[in-house]
Parts: structure tokens; sequence; C-alpha cells
């Protein structure tokens, strides 16, 4: 899959229009209130991202996806997180189990999307609320049976940050049964963006993780 963008924004203009649009090198951490290039697609899948020759105001910043099927999380695969936890150390990644001395992971529903900067609404039932921020990939295609030799950059369509909330009552092996999953599939508890990124891999290895202070 090769994206035709670098830095895609979802947002909406000052008249309620959803835009996809084109944020430059020199975007600035608040886009809200620029005018940007917007493209002439519906989704973010598109085959061709043909920008429209217009532009629009930044009113509102959503989610880069309008929806996903599923979000998929892993977890435990640092050994300091492991010993944070005071949890097995993983000897392996292994998907779709939460067995002693494997990575854990989580399969979350696609409800649990939402923007950056949406409210998020927390329920009475959601306890010992916590939160992480993550570096998320999206995939673009389906992959199947590839070797170490395949480019797997072909099947990624982009990288966006991503707030990992997360009820932590409801992962505790008495609430959950080993299954993390529940603590963060409460609606809008997967907020992304603003921007998804298409980066080169060695781009994504180099980059870190800051706030302002």
């Amino acid at each position: 899959m090769t994206s035709r963008f670098t830095r895609l924004i979802r947002f909406e203009d000052p008249q309620g229009k959803t835009h996809y649009g084109a944020a430059g090198a020199d975007w600035k951490l608040n886009l809200q209130g620029q005018t940007l290039p917007t493209y002439d697609i519906s989704s973010p899948w598109a085959s061709e991202f043909p920008l429209s020759g217009q532009k629009a105001e930044v009113a509102k910043i959503l989610s880069p996806l309008e929806t996903i099927p599923l979000m998929f999380g892993i977890g435990l695969n640092y050994k300091s997180h492991a010993e944070e936890a005071n949890v097995y150390i993983a000897s392996r990644l292994c998907f779709g189990s939460q067995l002693t001395g494997l990575a854990s992971d989580s399969f979350i529903p696609g409800d649990v999307l939402t923007g950056p900067y949406q409210d998020i609404p927390i329920p009475l039932v959601a306890k010992e609320l916590d939160y992480e921020g993550e570096l998320c990939v999206v995939i673009g295609k389906n992959a199947k049976n590839l070797t170490e030799d395949d480019d797997l950059s072909e099947y990624i369509l982009g990288y966006p940050t991503g707030n990992d909330v997360s009820a932590r009552f409801w992962a505790w092996q008495k609430q959950s049964g080993g299954q993390y999953g529940h603590s963060k599939s409460f609606d809008q508890f997967g907020p992304i963006g603003p921007l998804l990124h298409r980066l080169q891999l060695s781009e994504i290895l180099k980059t870190c993780v800051s706030r302002p202070g």
C-alpha cells in the first residue's frame, strides 16, 4: 500500500462539513484555526489521494479514522512494565493469550474510537481510571503468510498517537479472568490523533515522547 499522504488530518470546518486535509511538515501542535489544503476523498483507505484544489479552516479536529473494526493492544512487552505490575516477564509475544510467561494483549471493540480532543464519558462502573500515551499502527490492508523478507510498510496505512484509557478495576484477575481488554472497552476510551503520519519505520524508531516542562 503506497499512501498518498504524509500527515493526514480529519476535521470539521466552521459550517460542520467534514474534510480530510494535508498538514505540512511545518504543522503546529494546535491545528485548530489553521487553513489547510483538502483531499478529494471520503476515506483514508482510498487508493488515490488527489488534492481538491480547495482549502478549509480547521474548526474541530476529529479522529483521523471515522470507524475501525477493532483495536488491538499489547502489554507487558517491556521488562520495566512487567516488573512494575509485579507479573511474570514475558519470554515471547503471543497474540490472543494471557498465559503466564507470554506478553499479554487486548482485543478492544471499535466503539472505543474517538478524536484526540473530545471529552471522554466516564461510566459509573468505570473504576480506578488510568491512561497512557501510545504509538499506534493502522493496518492498511490484509496481511497473511508474510515472511521476514516482505516489506511490512506496504501493509501499514500510517501511525497516529493514541491515549490508552483504562478502568483498572476491570483489569484485575478477579474481575476480568485475565482478559485485560474489558478495562479498555468502554465507549470512547481510545482517542487517537490528531494526525495520521505516513513515515518510514526507521523514522518511527527515532521517535521520542516528551511533554512541555
